[in-house]
């Protein structure tokens, strides 16, 4: 039984996780013999394969999901999961972008494909599926603000398809930047000149990015695309959530508050992206405390205490 709640791609994932990971191990156990010892086994067997530890992470959270489910059916009288400490998350290692660094790039790659995808990430923090399905309808020209409503999904044998986002963080209403606005135009521009000359072998659907004949544009393809055209203009380690990425740390180091960076990138709560960003935060945090520092005064004369002979403690 599948959760109406996930989205397909998510529920492909799992499938080929349980096909991959689980089954092989218990798949030969009958539901309610399983114990916290099988699952602490198969963890330590599945790192020692080489399985990375965020893989890993998403294997415990599957099996969470089962064995809660299983208990509220009563098909089993306890949850073996109970007993089962959740696996240490990976380091964040992502490569980020300074807002010039990200400024060049953007710029180094004027006139190439997949550009205004680089922008679209780099300058409003959109996921790969947010970017492309961005209609030229969502952009709200005078009020200088586009609506994230709909992603593109990608399926094992199946042509990518569009889709609505189901969480409400995750559908939200984002200002552009006059930068972002001005690439807009000129991407804008330049589609509609393309799809005059390709004629009828054009299919408009009014996207954004799209592929060259019009048709929704392949996630996984456009991943591809960049990291071999990153590593051309001399980025090697970069891939396309470092985009976004890049995004949420530069609004950070800008002194952009957490509830606001939260809501931009479409979190569903402030604690996920302290958790991402808990590098920035660190930082942050001595930077209110100087400032704090500042405005009381710390050097002032206030920190060498009342002078000799000043009055005493206050009595009422």
């Amino acid at each position: 039984m599948v959760d109406p709640r996930l989205r397909p791609q998510t529920v492909v994932a799992y499938r080929s996780a349980i096909r991959t990971h689980l089954i092989p191990t218990l798949g030969h156990l009958q539901l309610a013999s399983v114990t916290a010892m099988h699952i602490d086994r198969l963890y330590a067997s599945l790192l020692k394969g080489g399985l990375s530890p965020t893989t890993l992470l998403k294997t415990h959270t599957i099996l969470t999901s089962a064995f809660r489910r299983a208990r509220r059916w009563r098909l089993i009288a306890d949850n073996p999961m109970d007993n089962v400490d959740a696996p240490r998350r990976a380091p964040h290692e992502t490569r980020v972008l300074t807002a010039g660094e990200m400024a060049g790039l953007i710029a180094r790659m004027d006139g190439r494909r997949d550009q205004m995808a680089v922008v679209l990430s780099g300058t409003l923090g959109l996921r790969r599926h947010e970017a492309l399905g961005v209609r030229w309808s969502d952009i709200d020209w005078d009020a200088g603000e586009v609506q994230i409503s709909r992603g593109v999904i990608e399926l094992p044998g199946q042509p990518p398809a569009l889709n609505d986002l189901k969480t409400s963080t995750s559908r939200r209403r984002l200002p552009l930047l006059n930068y972002t606005l001005a690439h807009l135009r000129q991407h804008r521009k330049a589609q509609l000149e393309h799809r005059l000359r390709a004629g009828g072998a054009y299919t408009d659907l009014g996207l954004v990015i799209c592929d060259e004949d019009g048709s929704i544009a392949r996630p996984s393809r456009l991943t591809i695309r960049l990291k071999y055209r990153a590593q051309r203009l001399g980025y090697p380690d970069l891939h396309f959530r470092c985009l976004r990425h890049s995004y949420g740390s530069n609004l950070l180091a800008l002194g952009v508050d957490l509830a606001t960076v939260s809501h931009l990138m479409g979190h569903s709560n402030p604690a996920i992206t302290a958790r991402v960003y808990a590098h920035m935060l660190t930082g942050q945090n001595q930077v209110a405390a100087a400032l704090l520092d500042e405005a009381l005064g710390s050097n002032s004369a206030a920190t060498r205490g009342p002078a000799s002979g000043g009055s005493g403690p206050l009595r009422s």
